[in-house]
């Protein structure tokens, strides 16, 4: 099962999204490099076994994503939502080396993984029928040395998969389980949550703790101490605010607080945080602005996040919209027929990926990375 493999991945909330169907244009790249993404760092020769970029495993100076469905199930229920989530990403693809395409050859879509399959491939898998099934991904690329690599019961290896629990079964919009896609590729590319940034609090990130799914649940585990898993000097608190706590008891809280500088091959960040990526969260979550009555929601009443600021000495409070998404002016809910990257998104996927100055990929980042067999 795909849920049950790794605990390497990067846990993100469902959100729901739809991509239009229409050609992207190209952007004028500078234009948007004054807004860089958070995300993991090229890697140097001391680094290089940590997670990071994909490399150019072709040798042509392109950067494939290359990805196989984890069974004819999963192909079956997940390709519409793959390719337009893919679709989604083609302004940062057009300015940079990256491609993601599917490992038995570009438009072979019918591509369904097996022991042949190359250590570093992609699995997509649709985790909806399992209880505990959710969203999420591995974040960027992790190089393992050839005497290393261990395939798993079924003969296949597990380095790298995106799960995918589709909510449209239970009522919610496509364009719901489209965003919550594009979300996850983006940590597939490389990308973390703009709002774990070392700085983020600095920045105006503001979130609460105890507002978490499991929060009572980590903190009834804490009081009890929990045998096996609470140390000494354990409390709620800590585990809101240090990552190592948080993960020793399962806490959601290690995909909102700030992560250390250390961790995934220390992360590189810009000056300004990027408010409108579609990898940072809103500041609602569905129950919300996606309940029967969102009217009722009075910003920054019952908000999970939000930007805060101050005038003078008078604190000001904005409200944090995930990937373009906008709040409909009658119903008061969440809009995602506009969801799209931003341009920040855009620029840090350049910044990952560089073309060549003539327009023509580099590649060079991959240098020394082994190639496809």
């Amino acid at each position: 099962m795909l849920l049950a493999t790794f605990l390497l991945a990067i846990v993100s909330l469902a959100y729901a999204c739809e991509l239009p169907h229409h050609q992207h244009a190209k952007r004028n790249l500078n234009s948007t490099l004054g807004k860089r993404w958070y995300g993991v760092d090229h890697l140097t020769e001391e680094t290089q076994y940590l997670r990071g970029p994909w490399p150019d495993v072709f040798g042509d100076g392109t950067t494939p994503i290359r990805f196989c469905f984890d069974d004819e199930n999963s192909y079956n229920n997940l390709l519409a939502l793959i390719q337009d989530a893919i679709n989604l990403w083609q302004p940062a693809m057009d300015v940079s080396t990256l491609t993601i395409e599917p490992s038995c050859g570009v438009g072979n879509w019918d591509c369904i993984c097996d022991e042949d399959t190359h250590y570093d491939t992609l699995i997509i898998g649709d985790v909806t029928d399992e209880e505990d099934g959710f969203t999420k991904a591995t974040q960027g690329h992790q190089y393992i040395k050839r005497e290393d690599r261990e395939r798993q019961d079924d003969g296949r290896y597990w380095y790298n998969f995106l799960a995918v629990k589709r909510d449209e079964p239970r009522g919610f919009s496509r364009w719901w389980d489209l965003h919550a896609v594009a979300h996850e590729l983006g940590h597939v590319a490389g990308l973390d949550h703009e709002h774990q940034r070392p700085d983020a609090a600095e920045k105006g990130f503001y979130w609460s703790c105890t507002m978490l799914n499991d929060a009572d649940s980590v903190h009834r585990r804490i009081a009890n101490r929990e045998e096996g898993t609470w140390r000494e000097g354990d409390t709620f608190q800590k585990a809101c605010n240090d990552f190592d706590t948080a993960e020793r008891y399962g806490f959601s809280a290690t995909g909102v607080m700030a992560k250390p500088t250390n961790f995934l091959g220390e992360g590189v960040w810009s000056k300004d945080l990027d408010w409108g990526s579609i990898m940072i969260y809103s500041s609602y979550r569905n129950e919300k602005r996606l309940s029967e009555k969102p009217a009722g929601v009075k910003f920054p009443e019952g908000s999970w996040m939000y930007r805060r600021y101050y005038e003078g000495r008078s604190p000001r409070s904005i409200e944090i919209l995930s990937g373009g998404i906008t709040i409909d002016a009658a119903t008061r809910a969440y809009d995602y027929s506009t969801v799209r990257i931003s341009d920040g998104d855009i620029a840090r996927i350049a910044q990952l990926y560089p073309s060549g100055e003539d327009g023509e990929p580099s590649g060079d980042h991959a240098e020394g990375w082994e190639q496809a067999e």
